[in-house]
């Protein structure tokens, strides 16, 4: 690729360079317009007050001919003007963030409520479970002395009904339910 020739460059710096002088400027009072309209723009306050100061400074610089002077202002102006639009985006982040927060917190709590009541109802269930297991040993008594379903001490297993979930297999489930062991007469 072939270089410009050393006069073109400086060509070119002298036409960009007015244009640039002026870049400062209206981009901090692009910022400042903008920042201020922003609900979030009390919180940024201090720093659009900085920057319209210093855009005010500045002009009072290019009118009474400092241009270097004014050149610096506008640099300023706009350094401020950054500053007040970080400070909204950063109160929108933090509005964002406890929003978030507040999901997160209900999310948990709706984990807890569900856990609680599952954790409840695998209660309730080996509760009934057991109930179940001697009103049917009850039965079988009555009825002569069949083995209670679910295969327990008096029947074989494998024989008659199939395993229920309070049987040998009962698994986790049953054993996490807290429920008390089955007593055979």
């Amino acid at each position: 690729m072939r270089r410009p020739p050393p006069s073109s460059l400086a060509a070119l710096v002298l036409l960009w360079g007015p244009l640039a002088l002026g870049a400062d400027r209206d981009e901090a009072e692009r910022l400042v317009t903008q920042t201020a309209q922003a609900p979030e723009a009390p919180a940024a306050a201090r720093e659009l007050d900085a920057a319209r100061r210093a855009l005010g400074r500045a002009r009072g610089a290019r009118d009474g001919g400092d241009r270097p002077s004014a050149e610096l202002l506008e640099g300023l102006a706009r350094t401020w003007a950054e500053a007040a639009r970080d400070v909204v985006q950063a109160v929108r982040a933090e509005a964002a963030l406890v929003q978030a927060q507040k999901a997160l917190l209900e999310a948990r709590s709706q984990v807890e409520r569900g856990r609680a009541l599952l954790e409840e109802t695998i209660s309730r269930k080996g509760r009934a479970q057991v109930e179940l297991d001697r009103l049917d040993a009850d039965a079988a008594k009555r009825r002569g002395g069949a083995a209670p379903r679910g295969g327990g001490p008096g029947g074989a297993a494998g024989q008659g009904a199939p395993k229920g979930p309070s049987g040998p297999a009962q698994g986790a489930a049953g054993a996490a339910s807290g429920a008390p062991k089955e007593r055979q007469p």
